[in-house]
């Protein structure tokens, strides 16, 4: 089970830092709109997954989609969880072969 977490005090930094339960605890902080929008997402992110677990009867169980409900949490709460970082491109390999027979030749 994921470690609860007080996003009001300690705000999440990277979108996997998001877990089911702190995300309810965070809702329910803020009150009963909030609620209500939370657990339509659950209604409507739910799907039925292969039954890993011998305890449980049936071929399938149902469960919700966690990757789509925290993206919108945090697309809600946390936007800026949501901005990806630019990256400087690498050069190529013979980009870098290049940069390196300019040097050769000076």
């Amino acid at each position: 089970m994921a470690k609860k977490r007080n996003y009001k005090t300690n705000p999440p930094e990277k979108l996997t830092e998001l877990n089911k339960d702190s995300m309810l605890d965070y809702v329910v902080s803020l009150g009963d709109d909030d609620v209500a929008w939370f657990i339509d997402l659950l209604d409507n992110n739910t799907e039925e997954k292969k039954n890993s677990l011998p305890t449980i009867q049936g071929d399938t169980v149902k469960g919700y989609n966690i990757p789509v409900i925290r993206k919108e949490f945090a697309k809600r709460y946390f936007p800026q969880l949501l901005v990806k970082k630019t990256q400087k491109p690498k050069d190529s390999f013979e980009e870098r072969v290049k940069q390196l027979r300019n040097k050769v030749n000076k």
